[in-house]
C-alpha cells in the first residue's frame, strides 16, 4: 500500500517536495480520493512507476492522474514524471524492482539534494 499512501501523504501536506509512488493507486473508494484533489499536487515533484501487466494495482489510474496533472505542471514539467516498466507483474522480478528502485533512487535525490 505504500505507492497508494504517497500519493494520500501529497495531497495531505504541502510540505512534501518530491515523492516516488511504486504500484500504486491514487484512486480510492474514499472521498478523500487523491485523484479528486489536483490542486493540491504542484508543486511536489511527482514520479509514478507502475507495472504494465499488474493486475492488482492495474497502472490506469495513475495514468489517468498524470494526463489530468499535466496541465498544472505545464510551467515545470520536469516535476512531473510518469514510468510503466514493460511487461511487469505486480510481483515484479527482483530485476524490475531494482529498476523501479533506482528510478526512484535518481528522482528523489535530484529534488531533496
Amino acid at each position: 500500500m505504500g505507492g497508494c499512501i504517497v500519493y494520500g501523504a501529497v495531497t495531505a501536506d504541502r510540505r512534501i517536495g518530491a515523492a516516488a509512488a511504486l504500484l500504486g493507486s491514487p484512486e480510492w473508494l474514499l472521498p478523500d480520493s487523491p485523484h479528486l484533489a489536483l490542486d493540491r499536487f504542484f508543486p511536489t515533484a511527482l514520479l509514478s512507476i507502475t507495472a504494465e501487466n499488474d493486475t492488482v494495482v492495474p497502472p490506469a489510474a495513475a495514468q489517468a492522474l498524470h494526463a489530468r496533472l499535466l496541465p498544472r505542471y505545464r510551467e515545470h514539467p520536469d516535476r512531473l514524471s510518469y514510468r510503466e516498466i514493460a511487461g511487469a507483474p505486480h510481483f515484479m522480478s527482483p530485476e524490475d524492482w531494482a529498476s523501479a528502485v533506482g528510478l526512484a533512487r535518481a528522482w528523489l535525490t535530484s529534488f531533496l539534494f
